[in-house]
């Protein structure tokens, strides 16, 4: 559906700031959280200690400030309120 645009539109692409939130408490969470337990359940019980996260992967387009904005505050949200996750 995609192919053909320059950029995948953030509206209507069914993300949202929380999926991001999602995937670091997946990787980092304890086993008590809900997306620890998940990764627990699927055989990874201890967590994997994600330090870095990247934030797109062509950066050159207009749209990045606006997608970078979209991101890091529900992110910045979680690391505070999460000292087991670490962002840099």
């Amino acid at each position: 559906m995609f192919r053909q645009a320059e950029d995948v539109p953030i509206v209507g692409n069914g993300l949202g700031g929380s999926n991001f939130v999602d995937a670091i408490e997946y990787a980092n969470g304890p086993k008590t959280s809900t997306w620890g337990k998940m990764r627990a359940e699927q055989g990874h019980a201890k967590p994997f200690g994600l330090k870095l996260v990247e934030i797109g992967n062509e950066n050159g387009s207009l749209k990045f400030p606006e997608r970078y904005r979209f991101v890091i505050p529900p992110c910045v949200v979680h690391v505070a309120r999460n000292e087991r996750s670490a962002m840099y």
